[in-house]
């Protein structure tokens, strides 16, 4: 009997990750075939699709039987609750949560920051930048898709720094002092070395500067966690002491030393001179 009725127990089922395997019942016409004449084997009866059913003849037998038949395994109703970005993350210095998490009505939802490496744990992050979360929903086991992978993007933003360098004074002639940068805003344990590009600090005066007042810029600098602003500094070139109250309305005159001899004639100023004891007017004037 080559084409004996092939009957299942089901004809469909609803995927859950797991083999699926009706009764067969085999009949020659009205008798029933016992299942000692023939073997039974099942392929593609895991995932959704159509599934086979092959019965085999055993060999010495008291029937010649062969022949398939075929069942569907359906999609699982899911019921998908997808994960939502958390809005306002800002670099605090420390790994933050990404994600709220996600639910699902049959099996497990996994997460991944590559679509590659999947965990059930929720991602977190530390530095400033977007990244794309992906998530998807698997079997109990972990090792069927129930649906493809989704995605969505997180930004963590980054944190504002200001950089500057304070106030400065100095006498005319002397050295520019070293201006020191200062710091505001960074996050646990930060320091300056995370600045990818150092800051560039920017006066136009120096030793040979007239007295006033000059600006100290601050620019340049990057780092991938922080939003960088900058606050100028300011140098003040003061008169050398004593002379402010000799020097008036761009006056000239005369600069001596305390030995009596004349170093300058008709200045308005002690630039160029070395620090020390002069004579003006009359006057000891120290530089």
């Amino acid at each position: 009997m080559s084409s004996p009725t092939i009957t299942l127990s089901e004809t469909s089922f609803v995927y859950d990750g797991k083999e699926k395997k009706p009764t067969v019942t085999v009949k020659d016409g009205n008798t029933t075939i016992p299942t000692s004449e023939y073997t039974v084997s099942y392929s593609n009866n895991v995932n959704v699709g159509t599934a086979t059913v092959t019965i085999t003849d055993k060999d010495g037998g008291n029937y010649i039987v062969s022949g398939t038949a075929s069942f569907e395994i359906e999609e699982a109703a899911i019921n998908v609750f997808a994960p939502a970005a958390v809005s306002g993350l800002v670099y605090n210095g420390n790994d933050q949560g990404l994600i709220t998490p996600g639910y699902t009505s049959v099996g497990r939802m996994l997460y991944s920051l590559d679509n590659y490496n999947y965990h059930t744990y929720l991602p977190a992050m530390k530095h400033a930048m977007t990244y794309t979360v992906y998530y998807k929903v698997v079997d109990d086991t972990e090792t069927t898709n129930l649906t493809a992978p989704a995605s969505l993007t997180v930004t963590i933003s980054k944190a504002p720094l200001t950089i500057s360098v304070g106030e400065y004074t100095m006498a005319e002639g002397d050295q520019v002092p070293e201006f020191k940068l200062q710091y505001d805003g960074f996050k646990s344990y930060d320091t300056g070395a995370v600045l990818t590009t150092k800051p560039t600090i920017t006066c136009k005066a120096t030793s040979e500067s007239a007295p006033g007042r000059y600006e100290i810029t601050v620019s340049g600098a990057e780092a991938q966690d922080y939003d960088i602003s900058y606050l100028s500094g300011w140098l003040t070139i003061e008169l050398a002491q004593g002379i402010r109250g000799i020097v008036t309305d761009g006056q000239p005159f005369d600069v001596y030393t305390t030995q009596g001899r004349k170093v300058c004639s008709s200045v308005t100023s002690l630039k160029g001179l070395p620090k020390g004891v002069y004579i003006i007017n009359g006057k000891k004037i120290i530089k």
